[in-house]
């Protein structure tokens, strides 16, 4: 970037192009050695302005894919005076590897103000210049630094048994609702075998797109380094937030009716032990709480970054505004809510989980 804006201001009209093509063979994000520091790298973003540009905002793991008032101006792109590239350099860990989506024209309005959510989010793209995904075309862009650890597990693998999926729709009773599950069954399934480990994930469509888990399983079999396992993927519905936020009729959902339907269709072992349930982000918490509550059906809990949260700043700000009036007191309402989550699981008596 330093050599492109010397060569503008020199007045060779040639470099800006010349840049783009070098990045159209390369690919972005740019990510350069510092001499002085080998364990990190500068990581510079691009976005080329094609038409009228007002702004180009970073939504990136390096912020914890945060747009709220304390980061959103340290994810601003800069424009190169006098030309359509549009910039932003990070000095980052040479082990790094995250995801990151682009606004262009963004609102900039701070997450924490924002009203419509998904309305907003649904405009944030992946990086046109950046070939690499979490998956398909239309996922998350994906940045590698050079001493980024190996992900051997995540990648298909030629020649070797895979297993099977079957996706069903499924009616809940106690909820009163329908979703969607995947189920995986390993290769070489054997419905009148012995009784197969289980492993039971929310956010399916999550766990079987953005985390390729059928393909981690297929991989990890294969390898020996796990015993054949069922796996059911448990789609989201829209009243998600609500029921994955230790909502007892989902906990008593999860224990009592999927549990009694899987055990019903699949050749699946009854043994706590041998039951796994997680998740990520409410997905961890969700887990947690259907263990905490059932651990006579769930012996093992995985909770990836489990959102140990009842209610979130947003949540008091729109369901219940006189309790939380202003940013603050919301904020510490919601941190208050944490602390109750972890301080109530702290204090339960020791469980077989």
């Amino acid at each position: 970037i330093t050599s492109l804006a010397e060569s503008v201001r020199s007045g060779d009209k040639r470099a800006v192009q010349e840049f783009w093509t070098k990045i159209a063979k390369s690919g972005t994000p740019l990510i350069e050695p510092i001499r002085s520091d080998p364990n990190h790298y500068l990581v510079t973003f691009l976005w080329r302005a094609k038409s009228p540009v007002s702004n180009v905002l970073l939504i990136s793991g390096l912020s914890n894919s945060s747009y709220s008032k304390t980061v959103l101006q340290d994810n601003l792109l800069t424009q190169l005076p006098g030309t359509d590239v549009w910039y932003r350099t990070y000095r980052v860990r040479s082990d790094a590897r995250f995801t990151y989506r682009l606004s262009v024209n963004d609102s900039l309005v701070p997450s924490e103000e924002e009203k419509d959510i998904s309305k907003r989010e649904s405009r944030f793209q992946p990086d046109p210049l950046n070939p690499r995904h979490v998956s398909g075309p239309t996922s998350d862009s994906l940045a590698e630094l050079p001493h980024a650890p190996s992900q051997e597990w995540i990648l298909p693998r030629k020649g070797i048994p895979t297993g099977e999926l079957k996706k069903v729709t499924f009616a809940s009773k106690i909820l009163g609702n329908e979703r969607s599950l995947t189920i995986y069954t390993p290769p070489g399934y054997d419905p009148s075998g012995p009784p197969y480990r289980l492993l039971m994930l929310m956010f399916g469509e999550a766990y079987t797109s953005d985390i390729p888990t059928p393909v981690i399983l297929d991989n990890l079999l294969s390898a020996r380094k796990i015993p054949p396992v069922v796996a059911v993927f448990i789609g989201n519905v829209a009243a998600a937030r609500k029921e994955l936020s230790c909502y007892e009729p989902f906990s008593k959902f999860l224990a009592t009716e999927l549990l009694a339907w899987v055990r019903a269709h699949y050749r699946v072992s009854e043994q706590p032990s041998m039951t796994v349930i997680g998740g990520a982000s409410r997905g961890g918490l969700a887990a947690v709480c259907a263990a905490l509550e059932h651990p006579e059906k769930f012996g093992n809990v995985s909770a990836q970054s489990g959102f140990f949260v009842y209610k979130d700043r947003n949540w008091f700000k729109y369901v219940d505004p006189v309790a939380a009036p202003d940013a603050a007191s919301q904020d510490e309402l919601a941190w208050e809510q944490y602390g109750v989550v972890m301080q109530r699981i702290a204090a339960m008596p020791k469980l077989p989980l």
